[in-house]
C-alpha cells in the first residue's frame, strides 16, 4: 500500500518524464506478437513482464521487428529511420502506475546493439525509454533501437526473440527494484537473503561503515566488510556513505572492492549522487566492471566533493543468482599511519537494541559517519586530538561527548545509549492535515496531509501504518549559500508513515533543476534525497519535529504548531462539513499538470469561501521556488488575488525571522470540471515568470476530507 502512495505523489517524489508516448507505428508494416500464439520463449518474457507489474499491470502484447537494412546506424527514436528493429507494445494498467519502459537485448554470437555496446557473445545492452506516470486504461508504446546487425536469435521474418520488458518504480540498470530473470537455464541451489535486503533501490540503501587503508603496499586494512549476496534474479545491492574532507581540508582517496566473491558471483560495482546520476569519476563512466566469476573487484577513486554517496553492486549477468553468489563489499579511505579512531555501538538505552541510521559528529569536525544495521559505527581518520561527539537518531534525544581522547594509531571505545523520545498518549487522526510551523521560525514551515489513519491488526497480526505527505517550504543553508547557490528558496517532500503519536518521514528530497514556464523540462529535474524527519503530536494543534540531513542540512528540532486546517476536520468533531459550494473540502490535496511532473500545487480549502494554496515550482535558474496565497471560493473557481514569494531566510539553527521578506509574485486562477480535473492560470507581477495556462489533475486527497 506504501508503495501506491510513493508514486502517485511522483511528480514530486520522482524524477518522471512527461506524458505518454503515444502509439505511432510510423507507417511500418508490423505483425502483433499474441501471447496466445506466441513461441515458449517469447510467452516466457511476456509472462515475467505481466508479473513484474503485479495485479496493477497486464502486459498485451510485445512486438519487435526488423524494419528494413540491418546496417542502419541511426541514433534511438529517430522518426526518419529507413532500417532498423522497430517496438511496439500494448499495456493494460488498472491503477495510476509508475511506468519505466525498457527494452532488453541478449547477444548471443550476433552483432545487434543500441550505440556502440560491446557485441561479444553473452553480453547484454538496456535501453531505458521514458519514465511516465501511467492513468488507468491500454497504453501503447513505440520506439526505435538501433540494429549493428543480424540477430542471431530471430524468427523466419528476422523478428527479434530476444526481448525484455519490465514495469519498474525508476530507470537505469541499478536503479529497479528487480529484474526479471533470463532464459538461461541456471537453475542453482537457494541461498537465504542476507541480512540487509530488502536494500535493492537508493532509497532503501544499508549503510556501510568506511574503513582505512593504512599501507598501499602491505594492504593493512582497517576494514568493516559486509556480506552480500544475490539470493535472487536481479537482486541489487546497494550502500550508502559520507565523504569528508580530512583535518587538512584535503580530499581522501577511497578504496572500493568486492572482495572474496564466491565462484558464481561476478559483481558490477556503480556510484551514484545523492539525486541518483552516475558519478563519472568512479571507474569508467560510473561502473566498475573488469574482472569475472571469482575475481575481485577493485577501484581506487577520489570523490569530487563532500557529500552521500550511493553504490549499487549487482551481479554481470542478472540471470545468476542463489548459491555461490557471496561477496563482501569493502570501502575504505587511506589514512595516515598514526591516524586514530573513535569506534563502538549505537543502542536504545530502555530495550539495548542497536540503532540503525544514527548521525555521529565530531567536533573538530572531520567526521560524519552513521551507524549500521548492528549499530556499529567508526569515527575514522582522526588526528591526535580531544573531540566532542554529537550522536542524533530520529526518534531519540540527542546526546553529547566532551573531549574523547584520540591518540596515535588507537581506537578509542566509545558505545552509545540512546534514551527514546517521550511518547504521549495521543493518537493522529485526520485533523492533522494543514499547514503547521514553528512560532520561532516565522516564515518557513510544513504543509501535512494525511491520506491514510493506521488500521489495527486482527488475531495477533501487525496493523499497518497510516501514510500521511509532507512539504516542508524553507530556505537555502549557510553552506549551500557558501558553495556559490544564488537560490533564495528551497523545499524538501516526503512520503511518511504514521504509527501512534508519530509521522516517520524517510529519504525526503529535494527537488531542483527544473525551469519555470512553458519551456519547463521534467527530465532537467532531480530528486536528491535528502535526509529524514518525524513529526510528534501531543495534541490536536501541537507537537515537535526532528531531522537528521546531510552535513549541508545537518540536524536539529523544532517545536509544531498549527497555523491552519482543513475545512471540515475538527480537532472537536473529527468530522466533514457539508457541502455550502461547488467547491468542497474535498478539493484539497496535491494537484499537478502531467505534462510538468517535478512541480505542483497544494491546495487546502479553509472554509466555504477560502482556500490556501502553494505552488512548488523553480525560478528560471532551475533553483527551488515557492509561492503561496490565499484565494476566494466562487462556484467551481479558486481565485488567488495576491500571490507572495518569500526570500530571505536561511535554513537550520541561523534562521531570522527578521530577515524574511515578501514580495508580490501575482495571481493564480484554478477552476475544476470533476474532484479530479480542472486548469489553472496564471499572470506573475515577476517578468521572468510571465503568464501562462495549465491542466490540473489529483495526486493525492486529504483522509476524511472526501469530494462530492
Amino acid at each position: 500500500m506504501r508503495l501506491r502512495y510513493v508514486l502517485m505523489v511522483g511528480f514530486l517524489l520522482g524524477a518522471l518524464a512527461s506524458g505518454a508516448q503515444a502509439g505511432n507505428n510510423r507507417g511500418l508494416q508490423t505483425q502483433m506478437l499474441d501471447p496466445a500464439t506466441a513461441t515458449p520463449l517469447q510467452r516466457q518474457w511476456l509472462e515475467a513482464a505481466e508479473a513484474k507489474g503485479g495485479v496493477d499491470l497486464e502486459v498485451l502484447t510485445v512486438f519487435l521487428g526488423n524494419t528494413g537494412d540491418p546496417d542502419t546506424t541511426d541514433v534511438i527514436d529517430d522518426p526518419v529511420l529507413d532500417g532498423a528493429y522497430f517496438l511496439y507494445m500494448v499495456y493494460r494498467v488498472e491503477t495510476t502506475y509508475q511506468v519505466t519502459h525498457r527494452v532488453r537485448l541478449f547477444i548471443d554470437g550476433g552483432l545487434f546493439d543500441e550505440g556502440d555496446f560491446s557485441n561479444n557473445s553473452g553480453t547484454f545492452v538496456v535501453w531505458t525509454g521514458s519514465t511516465w506516470t501511467a492513468t488507468a486504461g491500454d497504453h501503447e508504446y513505440t520506439g526505435v533501437v538501433d540494429a549493428l546487425g543480424q540477430i542471431a536469435e530471430s524468427d523466419e521474418n528476422n523478428n527479434a526473440l530476444s526481448l525484455f520488458f519490465t514495469v519498474e518504480e525508476s530507470g537505469g540498470i541499478c536503479q529497479t527494484d528487480k529484474n526479471a530473470p533470463w532464459n538461461k537455464g541456471d537453475t542453482p541451489g537457494p541461498i537465504d537473503p542476507d541480512e540487509y535486503e530488502n536494500d535493492d533501490t537508493r532509497q532503501r540503501a544499508s549503510t556501510i561503515t568506511v574503513g582505512e587503508v593504512h599501507d598501499v603496499f602491505t594492504k593493512i586494512h582497517l576494514d568493516f566488510p559486509q556480506l552480500h549476496n544475490f539470493h535472487d534474479n536481479g537482486d541489487l545491492d546497494w550502500v550508502k556513505f559520507h565523504v569528508v574532507l580530512d583535518d587538512d581540508e584535503n580530499m581522501p582517496v577511497h578504496r572500493i572492492r568486492a572482495q572474496d566473491p564466491d565462484f558464481r558471483a561476478d559483481v558490477v560495482m556503480e556510484m551514484f549522487d545523492a539525486a541518483g546520476n552516475p558519478v563519472t569519476n568512479f571507474g569508467v563512466d560510473g561502473v566498475v566492471d573488469d574482472a569475472g566469476p571469482g575475481e575481485e573487484e577493485e577501484v581506487e577513486w577520489t570523490p569530487v566533493e563532500s557529500a552521500t554517496y550511493y553504490m549499487c553492486s549487482r551481479q554481470a549477468d542478472p540471470a545468476v543468482s542463489g548459491s555461490g553468489t557471496e561477496y563482501k563489499t569493502v570501502v575504505a579511505l587511506f589514512a595516515a599511519g598514526d591516524a586514530g579512531q573513535i569506534m563502538g555501538l549505537v543502542r536504545d538505552a530502555s530495550t539495548g537494541d542497536p540503532i540503525d541510521q544514527a548521525l555521529l559528529q565530531t567536533d573538530p569536525g572531520s567526521s560524519y559517519r552513521w551507524s549500521t544495521v548492528d549499530g556499529s559505527y567508526a569515527l575514522i581518520n582522526l588526528t591526535e586530538d580531544a573531540y566532542d561527539v554529537v550522536i542524533d537518531a530520529i526518534g531519540y534525544e540527542q546526546q553529547d561527548f566532551n573531549s574523547i581522547p584520540v591518540n596515535p594509531g588507537e581506537a578509542t571505545p566509545l558505545d552509545v545509549f540512546l534514551t527514546p523520545s517521550q511518547k504521549t498518549a495521543y493518537a493522529i487522526t485526520q485533523a492533522a492535515s494543514g499547514s503547521w510551523y514553528d512560532t520561532t521560525h516565522n516564515g518557513e514551515g510544513w504543509l501535512l496531509e494525511v491520506l491514510t489513519l493506521p488500521t489495527a491488526g486482527k488475531n495477533g497480526e501487525k496493523g499497518t501504518p497510516g501514510i500521511a505527505v509532507a512539504y516542508w517550504f524553507t530556505y537555502p543553508s549557510v553552506e549551500s549559500l557558501a558553495k556559490g547557490v544564488v537560490a533564495s528558496q528551497a523545499w524538501f517532500v516526503g512520503v511518511g508513515e504514521i504509527v501512534g503519536d508519530t509521522i516517520h518521514f524517510k529519504n525526503a528530497t529535494n527537488p531542483e533543476g527544473g525551469r519555470f514556464g512553458a519551456g519547463f523540462n521534467p527530465a532537467q529535474v532531480q530528486q536528491p534525497i535528502w535526509g529524514d524527519f518525524m513529526f510528534r503530536f501531543d495534541s490536536c494543534d501541537t507537537g515537535t519535529m526532528s531531522y537528521v540531513a546531510s552535513p549541508a542540512w545537518g540536524t536539529g528540532a523544532l517545536n509544531l504548531e498549527r497555523i491552519t486546517q482543513v475545512a471540515g476536520l475538527s480537532c472537536a468533531a473529527r468530522a466533514r462539513n457539508s457541502k455550502v459550494t461547488e467547491i468542497t473540502a474535498g478539493i484539497s490535496g496535491s494537484w499537478f499538470d502531467p505534462s510538468h511532473t517535478g512541480e505542483g500545487w497544494l491546495i487546502e480549502v479553509l472554509s466555504e469561501d477560502l482556500a490556501l494554496v502553494y505552488w512548488f515550482s523553480y525560478d528560471t535558474n532551475g533553483n527551488p521556488a515557492w509561492w503561496v496565497g490565499v484565494g476566494t471560493i466562487d462556484g467551481k473557481s479558486i481565485t488567488v488575488g495576491a500571490a507572495a514569494l518569500f526570500s530571505g531566510g536561511v535554513f537550520g539553527p541561523d534562521f531570522n525571522p527578521n530577515t524574511v521578506s515578501d514580495s508580490p509574485w501575482g495571481q493564480m486562477v484554478f477552476t475544476f470540471s470533476s474532484c479530479n480535473q480542472g486548469t489553472m492560470s496564471y499572470q506573475s507581477s515577476i517578468g521572468e515568470y510571465g503568464n501562462g495556462a495549465l491542466s490540473l489533475q489529483r495526486i493525492t486527497s486529504v483522509a476524511g476530507a472526501n469530494c462530492n
